[in-house]
């Protein structure tokens, strides 16, 4: 194995365990017609991902951080902020790269989904407006 495959394997491995901490009722679907789910569930992975990968739940004053070694923090407001109150501003600048590069790739998905649509019932592709939640960003 190269050092690119087996840093590629540590980092889907670290996500992985990033995604375990993220409970059943925060994920979310949707129907073919309907707009993709908001990514919070990815920003959040991200976020856990990140504060992990910088050491921070060692340090961070949330008993179950410290326990399991994993960041249960997250940028909602119920969310525990514990970890990013010991983050850098490098931290938080590549923790707002990701979040940024999910509502990209959000906004992406809805306008796609939005032009499949219209295709499927027969109306111009940029027909109607897209997905009311695009213009939110």
């Amino acid at each position: 194995m190269t050092d690119g495959e087996q840093l590629l394997d540590e980092l889907v491995q670290s996500v992985g365990e990033a995604m375990k901490t993220i409970p059943d009722s925060m994920r979310e679907e949707t129907g073919p017609f309907a707009p993709p789910p908001w990514p919070r569930e990815q920003m959040t992975v991200m976020y856990r991902f990140l504060n992990t990968d910088a050491g921070l739940p060692q340090r961070c004053s949330e008993s179950r951080c410290r326990r399991t070694g994993q960041c249960h923090g997250g940028l909602g407001t119920e969310d525990c902020s514990s970890c990013a109150e010991l983050g850098d501003d490098a931290l938080a600048g590549r923790v707002m790269a990701a979040v940024l590069a999910l509502k990209i790739a959000w906004v992406y998905e809805a306008q796609r989904k939005h032009a499949l649509t219209n295709w499927l019932t027969g109306r111009p592709f940029s027909e109607g407006d897209p997905f009311e939640e695009t213009a939110r960003l």
